[in-house]
């Protein structure tokens, strides 16, 4: 009999195949070899695979498997068994009903069965989106509707062949540039609401583009939204320091000033100021930890008022290097920057200051009464760095001194 009820299938941010009121879902490790012989397969609905190129995708070199074409077959009946699942009460499990055919030597998954992919779909809607001789109205749901299906990476935990990861760079590639253009064209409709919407739930996706983050930003400012506007820059700034080891794009970086001027306009209570100083204050003795153009700024300001009190500012560049000098490598460097990062917190006072001047570096801003101490101070950090970290003999904390007096300079 011809299949009518339509497959449901939804790759992005899960697995899972629904038919009517039937479903199956793929859930933690289990089957998961049946699960990534069901996605090749649908991957390339339309398409016969095979055997010798299922086998090749299935067991990658190293994987143990004595006899490939028996334990396919074997993987084959497994999945035909799972997805029998699918099959209605009023129908009979017949060739017609069978979701993976056979023939000639090659296997595909039957065309004759209707289905809808959320991956077809959304690269369906993002074209029809792209039409510019279409209504801005029109535009504008194709690419809303795209966004809606993507919930997240292709195939989550299915495994680390590269034909996943080369369609999970795809469909997020697919999905930004959705998100950016459907921003472009609510902004000229003046949607800002929606903008934010869009973004807020994008972050959440893909937190580190900068893009995505600068619109949010924008439509933040445009609706009156200036406290919001600064929680979400902190928040960025601080996840792309630690995470990254870097500092955020000029583009955001200069929406700082305007977030500020708005906030200055607006009216606030002086009281609700002074909590939100004080709020922090029992929040224990680590120093502060901050971007590198707002270290820059404290320094300045510390510049002018330390003659009054008759010290010195110093700073110190630590920089971890692997025995021959060199930047370790980065799976490594993460790992070591937040031991360094540890140590710091445990050795520098309340009212020092910490950046992170690039991925293998911090910079430290010292008030100290006599310059030597500066070197004390490095000398623990460095004793209580060795003590944490487990590459002894392998990684190495190099440190640069200078006065930010013009007349001194120690390295």
């Amino acid at each position: 009999m011809m299949a009518t009820e339509k497959l449901y299938v939804q790759m992005l941010g899960d697995f899972s195949i629904r038919r009517g009121d039937r479903e199956v879902v793929k859930k933690g490790n289990r089957s998961k070899k049946i699960w990534h012989l069901i996605g090749i397969l649908l991957t390339n609905r339309g398409q016969r695979l095979a055997q010798e190129k299922l086998i090749q995708l299935l067991w990658r070199e190293g994987d143990e498997c004595i006899d490939p074409a028996n334990s396919l077959k074997n993987l084959v009946y497994r999945a035909r068994m799972l997805l029998d699942d699918l099959v209605l009460e009023d129908e009979v499990c017949e060739e017609g009903m069978e979701f993976i055919r056979f023939s000639e030597g090659a296997y595909m998954w039957n065309e004759d069965i209707p289905c809808e992919i959320d991956t077809e779909v959304m690269t369906l809607l993002a074209k029809r989106g792209s039409d510019e001789e279409q209504a801005i109205e029109s535009r504008i749901a194709c690419y809303s509707q795209a966004v809606e299906l993507y919930n997240g990476e292709f195939l989550p935990n299915l495994g680390e062949d590269e034909w996943i990861f080369a369609k999970r760079a795809q469909y997020e590639s697919l999905y930004v540039s959705c998100v950016l253009t459907l921003c472009r064209l609510l902004n000229q409709s003046e949607q800002y609401g929606n903008v934010i919407s869009v973004c807020e739930r994008a972050v959440r996706f893909c937190p580190y583009q900068e893009d995505i983050h600068h619109i949010l930003l924008k439509a933040y400012l445009r609706t009156g939204q200036y406290a919001q506007a600064l929680v979400h820059y902190e928040h960025i700034s601080e996840s792309f320091n630690r995470e990254l080891g870097m500092g955020l794009s000029n583009s955001i970086r200069n929406l700082h000033r305007e977030i500020i001027q708005g906030l200055n306009m607006v009216e606030i209570d002086m009281n609700q100021i002074k909590e939100d100083i004080l709020a922090e204050e029992t929040s224990g003795s680590t120093p502060f930890f901050c971007e590198y153009t707002v270290f820059r700024e404290i320094c300045r300001v510390q510049m002018r008022a330390r003659e009054r009190y008759n010290q010195s500012e110093i700073l110190i560049l630590l920089t971890a290097t692997d025995k021959n000098g060199e930047i370790p490598p980065l799976e490594k460097l993460k790992n070591i920057m937040t031991v360094l990062k540890e140590a710091i917190s445990e050795t520098l006072r309340r009212n020092d200051i910490v950046a992170r001047y690039s991925p293998s570096q911090f910079i430290l801003g010292l008030l100290v009464a006599e310059e030597e101490n500066g070197q004390l101070v490095a000398n623990r950090i460095r004793n209580a760095f060795e003590a944490k970290c487990r590459r002894k003999g392998e990684i190495y904390l190099k440190e640069q001194m200078i006065s930010l007096r013009a007349e001194d300079s120690q390295n």
